[in-house]
Order: C-alpha cells, then structure tokens, then sequence
C-alpha cells in the first residue's frame, strides 16, 4: 500500500511539472499568436501539424514565440537591389563600380525607403515554417555529424528561416541536393561524425570559391540565399553565405560582429565551435580559420547575432567579448567617476563608447551607483569614453581613457592635458593595419654591379625595419665605389612590391640619378600597370608587383659607373602615409568635444604641428580619403588606438 501511495505521488508531481511545462508554453505563445492577428490561423496550423510529434513541436514554438521580433523589408524596388547583385556576380573586382552605375543608370537608383516593412509573425505562413522545420529535421538525423548538434544548438544557429532582414524563403532543400555529392562523399569518412570536421572541410570548399568583395553597391536589405550563388558583396554577405550552406547542411554557424573596428565601422564575421567548446573565427573574405582569441579586429566589444530575444538586454543578440579578449579580457569593467574625470549622477543610465572617426559609438550601458557604473566584459587596449545620450546624440562625461590590463588587474588611464605644449611630427593619418605590403620591403637589397647580369654585384643597402613612413633613406655602405649598374632585389616571397626607389650620387642631391630603366621580368603588356618600371615612374602611388614571388629586380643602367652615397625607397602602400600637397587638420581632444591645431598643406612626407602634451589626437586629410584613426604622441612616435 506504502509503494502504491509513493507511485501515485510520482506520477501527480510528473503531471504536474508537464502541466507547467505546456503553461509555460502556452505562455510564451500567447503575446505571439496575439501579434498574428489574422495570421494566427497559420500559426495554430504549424502547431496541430506537430501535436504528435513533440520535438518539431517544441522547435516550432522557439520559431513562432521569436517571430514578433523579426520583420522584413518588400517592394517592388527590392527587385533593382537583387539586379545589382546579380550584375555583378562573377566579375572582376575592378569592374564592379562601372557595373553598379550602369545599373542605377538603367533602373533608376535603389532606395530602401521605398520598400515597406513587413513583421513575421504577421505574413509568414504555416507551408514556410513546416518546409524550414522538416528540413532542418531531416539534415539532422540523415547527416552522420547531426547526432553531435544538441537540440539547443539546433534551435538557434541551424533552425532560423532568416538571417537578417530579407523576404522569408524556402531555401534549404536547393543547398542540400547542390551540396549532395559532397554530403555523400564526406559521411563516409572517419571523421563525419564531427560537426568542426565537417564545418572545416565546408569552409575550404566555399573559400575556393573566392567571394568578390566589394563596398560599391550600394546598401540593401540582406539580398537572401541567392547570394550564395551571386558570391558577391561585403563581410555581411560573405557571412550570409557561409550561414546559408552551413545551416543546410545541419552545422552550427553564427554570426559575429563589432559596432566599431580599425576601420572606424561595424564588421560581421562568422563564428563556430569545436567539440571541446572553443569558439572559431571563420571569415570567408580572407579564408582563414583560427581560434577566435587570435583574431585581432575586435575593439571593445563582440557580440553574436540570434534569432531569439536575449532576456537580459531585450535585444537579438548577446555578448561573446571573452571569447576574442584572449589574455586582454577586463572581467566586468568598473568605471569610476574619479578615475576618469567623469561627472555621473546616481540611478542614470550611461554608455560606455568606443571611437568612430571623430565620433563616440555606444558599445555596452550600466547605470551609476556610487559614482561608479559597472559595465560587461571588455576587451582591454581600447580607447574609451563615458557618454549619456541626449537627442541621438552622444554627449561625453568623461575624458577618453585608455583600457589596460596589469598584472590582471585594470587600469584606466584619461588623456589628461599636463599645460605644456609640443610639436608633434606625424608620418601617417591612419596605422598600419591596412598596410599588407609594408613588411615585403624588409630583406629587400639594394645592390651595385659593372656587369649586367649582376653576376658580381656589392650590397650597397638592406632593409631591415618595416617602413613607417612613404620615404624612407638609407647611407650606402659602398659610397666610394662606382656602378654602371644599381638595382633593388626583392626579398623572397615579397613579389617585388615597391612603389618607387631612387639612387643618389651625393648625400646631399635631392635629384635622384637617372639612366635605362631594366629589370626583370621583361614587361609582357598583360599588367602594364604593375611591370618593374612602375617603381622609376616618379609616382608613389604606383608599384611594381612581380606575378613570381622572389625573382623579381628593378634597376638602372647610368650608362657608366657612378658613386651611390645613398638609396630611397617607397614601399608599395595604400595612400594612408601624408602625401605632398594635401591639406590636413589636426584635431586635439579638449575635456568635452575637439579643437582644431589648426590646419596645414603638406610640403613633404611629413606634416607638424602644436598641441597640447599628452592629448587625444586625429588627424584628418581634408583632399582625399577616408582611413583616419584617434592617436597619442609619445617618444616621437604615433601610437595608434
């Protein structure tokens, strides 16, 4: 009798907990189905087709309870954006501006503001959901590798119909039978029940491909899974690319990004994991995999994109700071009001910002208790600055501050002006980071023969530091001897890449000699545009790129011998260095907003100018471009942040 008491107790406790369960469900259901309006016949029809199974049912309500969140833009003119893709699909990258504008000329311009927002939870019908969840289902038993996707992971990076704001397809089973021979061939191999595996051998695949990137079209709403097959557009459709064949295929596949980079813009890049948990940078744009504490973009903040509605911020996404910060990660960052110059009043709301060029951009928010505001894991070497928004603007309430880290422990450190003034000498208006071919000039040789074929040749320079600046001069060690021929050697796998180089017969002359240009190899006209004789052109916006990686030279036949005091170069560069005859304005940071140091046109490959010691510095190229980046000044040396 004791054991038929304890037996029914079980199963009144079991019904119970299921009863709250279905509640819960109901629950979370209910706002949605009220938001459907008229559509919730459609929704309801997802459900019953799913009574009897409990599973799909369970992933249909995680689909429906998230719709009120998601919406998408529709029209008529959505039809020029998809043209613009496809117009430019499988061309060359130099074609791609020409082509936009024969579009916009054909089709009229694309305005988003033309197109209407349409909400899921309003349009999307049942035939939509019920294709996106049996498929899904399907991959996930039918794939060896399924069996190691948790249902939770199923749900929010595999299940989703949508990846941002583009019209709602059926798009899965086209990428499954595309993807078929390869699905077949890899199920058979030791290691096709590991998703990472798999994951690995998908991106190589796509990488080949080699996406076309390109920032010239214009902005659009989110083109869609053809853009899978068009292979063309920015880091967001080269992120959209990845997600759509990985999430056909049952792998697990976000999106990540920041608000603000280097670059002084927002980034998307994709993100997965290995069975041991470790988060993988995935980025289609450059083909590269690493663990995502290796990549180096991130400024402040990461998150990671979601289909369902984080319940802390309310917002479709959640803070993924520590799996980028590495051994750089301030654990829960505390801003105190004295520490930073800062003026917060108790039980408001204030953003912790990053630079944007000459603006501030909110990355995380905390509310001041104490004179102090507690913020999120951040990513240490960042400048900072505390702001509360007022009309959609940020208005700063703290000096910037550098984040740094010390023996684990933060420290943050305002630019605070000490009263003394100095001359600042500056190289460059944006770091080097956007500079791949800086580092190919080191090991390069500058050498002097009196034979042709250079077969007894004297080392007259080498290169041995990365270039900080557009020119750059070095003493020849053999300044006595005479050569009819002088040449510039590449280093090995550097391709030769130089833009200008030059030869002086004193250390005094400012004319450089001239002679024969000669070189190797022989131009072929296919790229009259990168031949050896772009480096003796006298423009240091040209180069000479060697198609092999390490036999390349450049010279000159003085047509007799010749004393070489010193040699010049110009290393192959993206035209961020100052250029002769550009306009430029320093901008100091003053307590609350920016001075002006005043503005000046350059006369050579530097520019100087007066500030205040120990200033937050930018400077701006009033002529041309666009890559410009905050500094201090410190030991004569622009440190970049």
């Amino acid at each position: 009798m004791k054991t038929k008491k304890v037996i029914l107790y079980i199963i009144i406790v079991f019904a119970f907990c299921f009863s709250c369960k279905d509640q819960d469900k109901n629950a979370q259901l209910e706002p949605a189905i009220r938001l459907a309006g008229s559509n919730h016949v459609e929704l309801e029809r997802v459900l019953n087709h799913y009574k009897s199974d409990s599973l799909k049912r369970r992933a249909a309500v995680f689909l429906i309870k998230n719709m009120p969140y998601h919406s998408y833009l529709d029209g008529e003119d959505l039809d020029k954006a998809y043209r613009l893709y496809q117009s430019c699909s499988g061309r060359k990258k130099d074609e791609i501006s020409s082509i936009v504008d024969s579009c916009t000329n054909a089709d009229g311009a694309f305005v988003m503001d033309k197109l209407q927002r349409k909400y899921d939870i309003q349009t999307i019908g049942s035939a939509l959901l019920v294709h996106h969840i049996d498929e899904t289902f399907r991959a996930w038993h039918e794939y060896p590798w399924g069996k190691n996707v948790s249902f939770e992971e199923l749900c929010e990076y595999v299940l989703p119909y949508r990846l941002g704001d583009e019209v709602p397809t059926k798009w899965r089973t086209s990428i499954m039978e595309e993807w078929k021979p390869f699905t077949d061939s890899i199920s058979h191999t030791s290691n096709a029940e590991d998703p990472f595996y798999v994951s690995c051998q998908v991106f190589k695949v796509l990488s080949d491909r080699i996406a076309n990137f390109t920032l010239h079209i214009p902005p659009t709403p989110h083109p869609g899974p053809n853009i899978v097959k068009w292979n063309v557009g920015a880091c967001r459709e080269k992120a959209d690319i990845v997600q759509y064949v990985f999430r056909a295929l049952c792998l697990p596949c976000a999106a990540d990004f920041i608000i603000s980079g280097d670059y002084n813009t927002g980034h998307t890049w994709n993100s997965i994991k290995d069975k041991n948990g470790q988060t993988w940078w995935v980025d289609l744009g450059s083909g590269e995999m690493r663990p995502s504490y290796k990549y180096l973009d991130v400024k402040g903040k990461a998150f990671r994109s979601t289909f369902s509605k984080n319940e802390n911020t309310g917002r479709l996404y959640f803070d993924v700071t520590a799996d980028y910060a590495g051994k750089q990660l301030m654990r829960k960052l505390t801003v105190g009001a004295s520490e930073v110059h800062g003026i917060f009043k108790n039980g408001e709301q204030y953003a912790l910002c990053i630079p944007m060029r000459t603006s501030w951009v909110a990355v995380d928010w905390a509310t001041a208790q104490g004179g102090k505001l507690c913020y999120g894991d951040f990513k240490a070497g960042t400048v900072a600055c505390i702001c509360k928004k007022e009309e959609a603007k940020m208005l700063p309430c703290s000096l910037p501050f550098r984040t740094e880290l010390e023996s684990d422990h933060q420290r943050l450190r305002p630019f605070a002006i000490c009263g003394k003034n100095e001359t600042v000498t500056l190289l460059s208006k944006f770091p080097p980071i956007d500079e791949p071919y800086l580092e190919r000039m080191v090991g390069g040789v500058f050498e002097g023969s009196n034979t042709a074929t250079f077969s007894h040749a004297d080392t007259l320079a080498v290169i041995e530091d990365v270039p900080n600046r557009l020119v750059n001069i070095i003493k020849s060690r053999n300044h006595n001897m005479k050569y009819r021929y002088i040449r510039y050697r590449g280093a090995k796998d550097s391709h030769c890449n130089t833009s200008e180089i030059a030869f002086y017969e004193f250390a005094t002359d400012t004319i450089p000699l001239a002679g024969e240009i000669i070189g190797y190899p022989e131009p072929t006209g296919d790229e009259p545009s990168r031949d050896y004789r772009r480096a003796l052109d006298g423009d240091p916006y040209t180069s000479f790129d060697c198609e092999s990686p390490s036999d390349g030279w450049v010279g000159l036949d003085l047509g007799k011998p010749m004393n070489i005091n010193k040699v010049a170069y110009t290393p192959r560069n993206r035209d961020n260095f100052i250029r002769k005859g550009d306009l430029y304005e320093l901008l100091w940071w003053d307590k609350y907003h920016w001075r002006s140091a005043g503005k000046k046109e350059a006369t050579t490959d530097e520019i100087s100018f007066i500030v205040p010691e120990g200033a937050l510095l930018y400077l701006r190229d009033l002529t041309r471009g666009e890559q410009e980046r905050v500094f201090e000044y410190q030991s004569g040396r622009q440190i970049w942040w």
